[in-house]
């Protein structure tokens, strides 16, 4: 059969058929299936019945007639259709263009709206959805590109005899381009009505270190700190255990160590949480759950909370759990800590004052924190009492008051912050209430360093053993007190309940020592020397 092929002029630099291959395809296609629709009958009439040739030539014609009738009927229809379309560019030159602004100014002010509630979402540190960043992203394009379009065709229309002149060519095309940007617009306004922008953020991280700080500068402070963390990487270690007296910096230490593992990734997630001397377990288990972003816990009975938050905990791959300032055992199970067998992940890092509690927790390694050198504790004090004390006239005030400092952390930061920026009066004021342990007229010391002692005091559980601690009080400074002084006066002072021997006495003298002991932070070589006068005693 013949093979039918169609031309059509062009308009303007412009095809009339559609431009792209898959629309004059699918005409092409039409118009051969109308044909060839046909070709049985015609096939059929034409040569098997000889007799009505005549008769169906005729039919034939018609047949071919309806056929073209078709086929005109469809091409032209296709035809006046596009041609309408490219005239129209031409005849809605300024409408187009107007209404391209227009979109373009409201899709700004869409934009805009949008970003209000995005800063509000970020102020409250929620997380945008990236569907949303990529719109915003799409919307800035889309309005640069709009807007540079628009300043070209302003352009362009003024610089043939100030804008009197008609170019048909451009505005076609300007005209067409507007109508291509303005449905980009459309489309882009329907796909920004998000129902939700952000998401909440995970918690952020519970360690917070103060810019200026004494853990870490120090010597003593750091080869701590690096032994810890070599602990951390030891798979065989489940529980580390950090001692020390109150305010000698352990909680800045641990602190380092948990911003320190984050930092390196050691750990998925790391949660630290303070116990204090009266546990609340439900505190904590609420602590641990907003870390790890299990907010369904407030709505689970009591009851059940622990083997939520065991079960919450175990799909943490790997997880550092920091228990700050523990003063008894406490039964990690109880608030839902898996660890060892249970959780071979979850490293458990505490600290406390007493190394009983870190023995009674079965902590696998445990580290004691000592008081600063003499070195380091002036080094601390001039870091915090903000002037150049070592060159100045009140050196020698300050050494001595760092000297009654013993080596203390708290006490040293205290003070020199009371020092800074006072007189030489007051200087020497406060170097003469610690020589006299008057400690109460002094700015800070009862709220922080008093305060904090006295906690370790009260710790003292038995009375025994706080009359043992407060008659030690009673001798000088740097006495050396034998501990045969101590179970004498303790005997006949009946410090000593359900004791029968002098043999007795002892022991709970020595044990009462090392309670004291590790309140204070005391060097193990004094309880070396002690315990070798015990046996020439004996």
């Amino acid at each position: 059969m013949r093979q039918f092929f169609f031309f059509f002029p062009d308009c303007g630099g412009e095809s009339l058929l559609p431009q792209k291959a898959e629309d004059r395809s699918i005409i092409r296609d039409e118009l051969r299936a109308i044909l060839f629709s046909f070709l049985p009958s015609i096939h059929h009439y034409s040569f098997s019945i000889s007799r009505q040739q005549k008769t169906l030539k005729v039919y034939i014609m018609e047949i071919v007639t309806s056929c073209v009738s078709s086929i005109s009927e469809i091409t032209f229809s296709r035809l006046f259709d596009a041609a309408g379309r490219q005239i129209g560019y031409l005849l809605n030159y300024n409408d187009n263009i107007e209404a391209l602004r227009n979109q373009a100014q409201e899709l700004k002010a869409t934009r805009d709206s949008m970003q209000l509630r995005i800063d509000a979402a970020e102020r409250n540190r929620e997380i945008i959805l990236p569907d949303v960043k990529n719109w915003i992203s799409k919307v800035d394009n889309v309005s640069a590109e709009a807007e540079t379009f628009l300043e070209y065709e302003g352009n362009v229309n003024k610089m043939c005899f100030k804008g009197r002149c008609i170019n048909v060519r451009s505005r076609y095309r300007f005209s067409k381009m507007a109508k291509q940007k303005i449905t980009v617009i459309t489309q882009l306004q329907e796909d920004g009505k998000f129902q939700i922008l952000s998401q909440p953020a995970p918690p952020s991280s519970s360690i917070i270190i103060p810019t200026v700080g004494f853990s870490g500068i120090f010597e003593s402070r750091e080869s701590i700190k690096n032994e810890i963390m070599e602990a951390l990487k030891d798979d065989k270690v489940s529980i580390i255990g950090i001692c020390g007296m109150g305010g000698v910096g352990k909680t800045t230490l641990v602190k380092q160590v948990g911003k320190q593992a984050e930092e390196e990734k050691l750990y998925d997630s790391v949660v630290f949480v303070v116990v204090s001397q009266t546990p609340n377990i439900m505190e904590i288990q609420k602590a641990i759950a907003y870390k790890l972003d299990l907010k369904s816990l407030s709505d689970i009975p009591e009851s059940a909370r622990a083997s939520s938050l065991w079960q919450r905990i175990k799909q943490e791959k790997r997880i550092l759990m920091i228990l700050d300032d523990v003063w008894g055992e406490i039964a990690l199970a109880e608030i839902g800590i898996p660890f060892g067998k249970d959780h071979g992940g979850c490293k458990i890092v505490l600290t406390s004052r007493s190394e009983n509690v870190c023995d009674e927790m079965d902590c696998d390694k445990t580290y004691i924190v000592k008081t600063l050198s003499e070195q380091e504790s002036w080094e601390l004090f001039k870091e915090h009492v903000g002037m150049d004390v070592e060159n100045s006239i009140r050196s020698s005030i300050a050494k001595d008051v760092v000297a009654e400092c013993n080596g203390l952390p708290l006490a040293i930061v205290t003070i020199a912050k009371t020092l800074k920026n006072k007189n030489e009066h007051v200087w020497k004021d406060v170097a003469r209430q610690l020589k006299m342990s008057a400690y109460t007229d002094i700015p800070g010391m009862q709220r922080s360093v008093i305060s904090s002692l006295e906690l370790s005091i009260k710790y003292l559980e038995s009375d025994d053993a706080k009359s043992l601690f407060f008659f030690c009080s009673v001798f000088s400074e740097d006495f050396e007190i034998p501990i045969e002084v101590l179970v004498t006066y303790g005997v006949a002072l009946r410090w000593f309940k359900n004791v029968e021997t002098m043999k007795d006495v002892r022991h709970r003298v020595h044990a009462i020592e090392k309670i004291a002991r590790e309140q204070l932070n005391e060097e193990e070589e004094e309880e070396e020397k002690e315990e070798e006068e015990e046996k020439v005693n004996t």
